[in-house]
């Protein structure tokens, strides 16, 4: 299985020389095993640099298929969504996996940020490609494709998103962003469980500890 980081930036994208170390674009992963099967985590900025290499592959005739996990529906982690250009391809079909915000559903927040007010698109149902908007329970496990995967709920602020734990090609990639233990600050008993024996730790690193 390969990674690739196409944005881990938080917050807001930014450019600059002084952002090339890490690039300036917000949260997108790629996972690929060896068979060719790919899965999106999150659809930051980074996803529309993402897209342009998709183009030159079966999703620019139409014929690709891909499953993104979203880790929650933050601006920073879903505002690639309107620029994703495989979506645009008709044929194409996309599922987007993710839990339920605080009071809303996934496919109504994702509905809500291509609203007229917000986008020229006017909602999902203007994607010419297949879209599936799929929520489930944090604490679910999922099988997509080659990708075995078990989610988690973290605490972030007032809120929670999901962690996953990834398994493919006999490797295991954990990803735990946008997390913020409560005191004393150590990571949660589900956050220990996903990263236990994982091959690769992806974990947010937005703030320093306190002075």
């Amino acid at each position: 299985m390969k990674i690739r980081f196409w944005g881990v930036r938080g917050s807001f994208a930014m450019c600059g020389k002084e952002f090339l170390r890490y690039g300036g674009n917000t949260s997108s992963i790629e996972l690929v095993t060896d068979a060719g099967g790919r899965l999106l985590i999150d659809l930051g900025t980074g996803a529309t640099e993402y897209a342009k290499t998709l183009m030159a592959t079966e999703f620019g005739q139409g014929k690709g298929k891909l499953a993104v996990l979203l880790t929650h529906t933050h601006l920073d982690h879903i505002q690639g969504l309107p620029f994703f250009t495989p979506f645009f391809i008709k044929g194409n079909q996309l599922r987007i996996l993710g839990a339920d915000p605080a009071g809303s559903t996934l496919k109504g927040t994702l509905q809500n940020q291509l609203a007229p007010h917000y986008s020229p698109l006017n909602g999902l149902e203007n994607l010419a490609a297949g879209v599936s908007i799929e929520s489930f329970l944090p604490g679910t496990e999922l099988t997509i494709d080659e990708f075995e995967v078990t989610t988690a709920a973290v605490p972030h602020g007032t809120m929670w998103t999901t962690a996953f734990r990834i398994k493919a090609d006999d490797k295991v990639v954990t990803v735990l962003s946008d997390v913020e233990y409560p005191a004393p600050h150590r990571p949660t008993r589900e956050a220990f469980a996903l990263a236990a024996g994982a091959d690769l730790l992806v974990h947010d690193a937005m703030h320093d500890d306190a002075a």
